[in-house]
């Protein structure tokens, strides 16, 4: 009766959110305000998401997230930047469920591409997938750097809708997640600078 009821409220959440956009079609709601908008209803919505089964056991796996990292990390000199040891996002998140981990990196993630892109004059309001061919092409990202990001928004996406994430892949975006921001913000202190950006081509 309980998950009949928040099925019940989450297609009225869903039916006032197209109604809102139906009648106010000027109000921007960019990916990251739905991401936002799915932290919020996520936490109600635990038990279906455990009680859910996916096609081939939907699981955000330990390792193939931490080889994502490191192909952000890696690219990196240790000296290039530094590790913060919080972020609005995460540290906000920190003790609640262990999707909301992933999906908080996410939206870390695409903030500082946002605001790499109007540093560097690109259009901040690109999908994703033109953004990134864009901060190629300026050298401001390379392509193994460029993949593990991808990788990482991959899994956030999915955690968002209800892949399985443990609290050990949970605990790696707490404590790992900080480099991968750190990276992007050390491009973001140092806009001129793109001599770790050269692309696999070159």
């Amino acid at each position: 009766m309980k998950k009949t009821g928040s099925k019940i409220a989450i297609c009225i959440i869903a039916a006032v959110i197209l109604v809102i956009r139906k009648l106010f079609p000027n109000i921007p709601i960019d990916s990251t305000d739905l991401i936002l908008i799915i932290i919020i209803i996520l936490p109600w919505l635990s038990d279906l998401i455990k009680g859910a089964e996916f096609p081939g056991g939907w699981k955000i796996e330990l390792q193939d997230v931490i080889s994502a990292g490191d192909k952000v990390t890696s690219q990196s000199n240790a000296t290039d930047f530094k590790i913060e040891t919080s972020t609005s996002t995460l540290s906000t998140i920190r003790n609640r469920d262990p999707n909301i981990a992933f999906v908080g990196l996410r939206i870390e993630i695409e903030s500082r591409l946002r605001l790499l892109a109007d540093r560097f004059q690109i259009t901040d309001d690109l999908p994703l997938k033109y953004l990134f061919s864009e901060l190629r092409n300026k050298r401001i990202l390379n392509d193994p750097t460029i993949s593990g990001l991808k990788e990482l928004i991959t899994r956030g996406n999915q955690a968002a809708h209800g892949a399985r994430v443990d609290d050990e892949t949970a605990f790696w975006a707490f404590e790992y997640g900080p480099r991968i921001l750190a990276v992007l913000d050390s491009k973001l202190r140092k806009p001129g600078s793109n001599t770790d950006c050269k692309t696999s081509s070159d």
